[in-house]
């Protein structure tokens, strides 16, 4: 038998699989159209679509969006997915303003003005304030902090643990890459 709540768990799980392929679905097919996965995850259909990927992208956004089950609210729910998708996104900043930093100049009809002391500088900031950015997502919204603290180590833990795992398993393959290459 339907809830009240039912309607809103699936627009919060509808809204999080929309946030989770914007993030997950193009940059993974683009990521195959290189050759940066595995053989598996690049076969194609006959149509040639990527299949399997396609089933590991909806597979773990409907085991993610099963996390509206064990949240406190909806809008809770909608929160933890907002600064996941939000702190993933900051990871990548990092990421490229550390390069940035640490690659030499490339030619090309853009340049940073002050050479390599602005392209420093510019990054410096940018990495900084991304830096907090990401910290400042793991602040938990007022009404977990209010519940209790186990509310408030879950929200942290999910992230944190979102952020190692999306984190960690594409600098693997492109690691795993590298050395095949």
């Amino acid at each position: 038998v339907p809830s009240k709540s039912t309607p809103y768990i699936i627009a919060i799980s509808s809204i999080a699989s929309m946030t989770l392929a914007t993030l997950v679905i193009i940059p993974l097919l683009e990521v195959a159209k290189e050759g940066y996965l595995p053989q598996y995850w690049q076969y194609r259909n006959s149509y040639g679509m990527q299949t399997r990927i396609f089933i590991l992208q909806a597979s773990l956004a409907s085991f993610l969006s099963l996390s509206v089950l064990i949240m406190p609210s909806v809008s809770d729910a909608f929160w933890l997915f907002l600064a996941l998708c939000s702190q993933l996104y900051m990871i990548m900043y990092l990421l490229m303003f550390a390069a940035a930093i640490r690659l030499p100049d490339s030619p090309g009809e853009y340049k940073v003005p002050g050479g390599r002391v602005g392209m420093i500088l510019m990054s410096g900031v940018a990495f900084c304030t991304s830096l907090i950015a990401l910290l400042c997502g793991f602040i938990p919204p007022e009404e977990i902090i209010n519940k209790d603290l186990a509310a408030s180590l879950g929200y942290v833990g999910f992230l944190a643990g979102g952020l190692i795992i999306f984190t960690i398993i594409p600098l693997k393959f492109f690691d795993k890459f590298q050395h095949q290459h």
